[in-house]
């Protein structure tokens, strides 16, 4: 014991100074003391960590699996609608097409594919935007697919299809363009079965909207002739004036113009209308 430094009742002071030796020992004991616990440990958690690694990896392999999918599933909804967009734009052609200027001779045929009759394209147009919707109902394609086919049987007099097809539209993308598009074509389909209350309820909502992909210009249009067939003449000239001064640049601007020149002189036409 090192002079100076006394024992009292066999009690080793905290003091007391410790070799680097043993310091050194004492830090290996804790370690392996430490390691020897970490891998009780890991033995124990081993399962749960196994568990873990394995759900992630399981979770890795599905998002890479519904990505490539998803891109195999849009890229078929996309090749099928692109078919009906090239069928409903396919040019219309008889046999032989009318004579020409020249006494004997006939105008030559369009290059290429052809429909006898606009009908007969637009049931080409609507079985491929068919097809698409049904094989992938809840793709952009397929959506945008069922849409088209709803405006095309809407053109045909086929209303009661044109609706069903527009609803379904409606469920699936009802925020969405083609979603607000569709709401768009059954008011016109009300508007037709003289459901004026219905279509105008429905156009006035969508006419409060300032989304670019939807025209409030054609919303108005819709609007003002749901006003006029229901006989609320000044709602309809307020609409249609809507569209002369707020979209001066709008397609509709003649059509526009012409329904308040038809209105104004209309008999029964309010006084402030005339002027």
């Amino acid at each position: 014991m090192p002079p100076g430094v006394m024992v009292v009742g066999g009690a080793v002071p905290v003091d007391w100074p410790m070799k680097t030796s043993e310091r050194h020992h004492l830090k290996e004991d804790d370690f392996q003391i430490a390691l020897a616990r970490t891998r009780e440990s890991l033995v124990e958690q081993r399962k749960p960590i196994a568990m873990i690694i394995g759900g992630v990896l399981l979770a890795v392999v599905l998002i890479g699996g519904y990505v490539v999918w998803s891109r195999s599933t849009n890229e078929k909804a996309a090749a099928l609608f692109a078919e009906g967009i090239v069928a409903a734009s396919t040019p219309i052609a008889t046999p032989e097409t009318a004579a020409s200027n020249l006494p004997g001779q006939i105008a030559p045929r369009p290059q290429g594919r052809t429909f006898p009759t606009e009908k007969a394209r637009a049931d080409a147009a609507i079985a491929k935007f068919s097809e698409a919707s049904q094989a992938y109902p809840s793709s952009r394609a397929g959506i945008a697919a069922n849409y088209r086919a709803a405006a095309l049987l809407a053109e045909q007099g086929r209303l009661a299809e044109a609706e069903t097809r527009f609803n379904d539209v409606i469920a699936r993308d009802g925020n969405g363009v083609h979603g607000r598009m569709a709401k768009l074509g059954i008011a016109t389909l009300q508007i037709q079965a003289k459901k004026y209350d219905q279509a105008i309820a429905a156009l006035q909502t969508l006419s409060q909207r300032a989304d670019a992909d939807v025209p409030v210009d054609a919303v108005l249009m819709q609007l003002g002739e749901a006003y006029q067939r229901a006989g609320r003449t000044p709602d309809a000239l307020k609409t249609f004036t809507r569209v002369v001064d707020e979209f001066p640049q709008s397609p509709y601007l003649q059509d526009a113009r012409r329904r308040l020149d038809d209105l104004k002189a209309a008999p029964g036409a309010p006084p402030a209308a005339r002027s």
